[in-house]
């Protein structure tokens, strides 16, 4: 059919939610895990009228104004820090993201990089398998307890309720702060002020979205405040934190550990995006862990988000209602 509408995916996509969209599209399918250059991107979404994209996407002004025919972008994930949202409402592109599909995956992987980063898990693994280790020893790379300590939760959102969910397993006390959030729960305390969290906790973990009130929200002034020898967890999104801060704080035994799934050099439309991890941090072996963005990083999750993202998509092609529509008011960067 000559009316079909257009949709370019532009990288890899489970046949899940591609199956869903080509009932009712014409697919241009990237099925590559090597982003589009902006040039690419452009040229194959100019004549589109829709756009699934992914993190590694920077949908910005100008590849915005080049796609005239562009009637949504369905964001393959939660963030949206890399699309300009207040243009494409200025021009009436909806923009849709997945608001809970990626919940319970990436709380897990919060509670699986404190516990690792706590319990030295990645050092034992490296002297194993160096051949380095006589086994027991009373002293030797001793950690710091999980259960029945204080957690603190930034951002209190589903996956912020999903962690304090799990950590009631582990007998913790936890702590929020999120100004846009009143109710408790899960026995979660509201904190008002950053500052009263982080001198409570033991371990901080980084929920919220990014945008131009968190940019930078766990920074050296803030950090002061923590609790002595804290661990501090990120699996929102890098420039949450001032990276550089933290490699000052672990220098200085301030806190114990950093551990994080994200990072600066993800976040293009951030100011002062880095081009990749300091070598400082990175050097830093015995204080943090790093993954690669692996929050959703599972067969199931990545269905799930195909499905919903494709649905979210024919949505707002059919003029139907969508929860997963954003609105320029929640844009994260400007």
């Amino acid at each position: 059919m000559d009316n079909r509408p257009q949709i370019l995916i532009t990288g890899w996509m489970p046949k899940e939610g591609r199956d869903i969209l080509e009932e009712y599209c014409d697919l241009d399918f990237c099925n590559s895990e090597k982003p589009l250059s902006k040039t690419e991107l452009i040229q194959r979404a100019k004549n589109k009228d829709g756009v699934v994209i992914f993190m590694t996407d920077t949908i910005d002004k100008e590849v915005i104004q080049a796609c005239n025919n562009l009637k949504v972008i369905s964001s393959f994930g939660k963030g949206f820090d890399n699309i300009d949202v207040e243009e494409c409402a200025k021009r009436g592109i909806a923009v849709t993201i997945n608001k809970n599909s990626l919940t319970e995956d990436t709380a897990d992987m919060a509670m699986g990089l404190a516990l690792a980063n706590a319990r030295n898990i990645l050092i034992g693994d490296s002297e194993v398998r160096k051949g380095t280790t006589r086994g027991w020893q009373p002293k030797k790379n001793l950690g710091r307890s999980f259960n029945h300590s204080n957690l603190g939760i930034i951002g209190y959102g589903e996956i912020g309720k999903a962690i304090a969910k799990r950590a009631k397993g582990f007998s913790m006390t936890t702590y929020y702060y999120d100004p846009t959030v009143e109710s408790v729960s899960w026995g979660a305390h509201k904190c008002e002020k950053l500052e009263e969290m982080f001198s409570k906790c033991d371990f901080i973990m980084i929920t919220a979205n990014l945008n131009k009130n968190s940019y930078h929200l766990v920074n050296r002034d803030n950090i002061s405040y923590m609790k002595q020898g804290a661990f501090v967890v990120n699996v929102a999104r890098g420039s949450i934190v001032d990276e550089k801060a933290i490699e000052e704080a672990l220098d200085a035994n301030k806190i114990s550990g950093y551990a994080s799934d994200v990072f600066a050099f993800e976040d293009k439309l951030a100011k002062e995006c880095p081009q990749y991890i300091s070598s400082g941090l990175l050097e830093k072996t015995e204080k943090t862990v790093f993954t690669p963005h692996l929050g959703t990083g599972t067969v199931e999750t990545r269905k799930e988000l195909s499905i919903s993202t494709a649905k979210g998509m024919l949505s707002v092609l059919k003029g139907e209602e969508t929860e997963q529509l954003i609105t320029s008011g929640e844009a994260n960067m400007n």
